[in-house]
């Protein structure tokens, strides 16, 4: 118990720490495992639960407009969602395929305005999963309109169907419903890459 002790309390990853903390108290309930048991609570008092991804570094998160889901995205091109209220695991889109042999990194991820679509990118392809049917529902390779490509962010308009994309130097609107050019691009200053889009809730402010 004693070495449990000691290594919860070194512990980085939270998760780990409790389950050393709670599994040297099972062998023995003494003020020093309860100790050890409460203070790797007191590390994190907010924490409610912990989820953990399939093993790669985790890139991206998005929770659905409903609160329901949680989405995360990881660099193996894997997208991982889960309930809200249960954290159970829920079913979600395939892994990124390959590009030119190497592994896709998920660049990318955003829930539709009602909740209903996920919308998942890699360096150039954008691919909606249906999230009451559980299947896919489209892709779009953005280097049919934009030679650039590049994908970093995307924003969803909450007053309809209008997507924001960030590629290399430019940012790029389109119908999330028909794939279509929404506007005219807009033109990056020093054709820089953008890392995060959002849009205002009236779809007016894109920052």
């Amino acid at each position: 118990a004693r070495h449990l002790v000691a290594q919860a309390l070194v512990e980085a990853d939270l998760d780990r720490s409790l389950l050393l903390a709670a599994q040297a108290n099972r062998l023995d309930d003494s003020v020093d495992t309860r100790g050890a048991l409460l203070t790797s609570l007191l590390r994190s008092p907010q924490a409610i639960g912990m989820l953990r991804g399939a093993g790669d570094r985790l890139l991206h998160l998005a929770v659905s407009p409903d609160g329901r889901i949680l989405a995360a995205g990881d660099e193996a091109g894997r997208t991982l969602l889960w309930d809200t209220s249960t954290r159970r695991p829920l079913p979600g889109p395939p892994q990124l395929p390959k590009l030119n042999g190497d592994q896709d990194p998920l660049q990318t991820l955003a829930f539709s305005s009602d909740s209903r679509l996920l919308l998942t990118a890699g360096f150039s392809t954008i691919h909606r999963w249906d999230l009451a049917a559980h299947q896919a529902a489209g892709s779009f390779d953005v280097l049919s309109i934009s030679p650039e490509a590049g994908l970093s962010s995307m924003a969803v308009s909450r007053d309809g169907p209008r997507l924001a994309i960030a590629t290399l130097g430019k940012v790029l609107w389109l119908d999330l419903a028909t794939w279509r050019p929404a506007a005219a691009p807009l033109v990056v200053a020093n054709n820089s890459g953008l890392d995060r889009l959002a849009l205002s809730a009236d779809g007016r402010v894109l920052a």
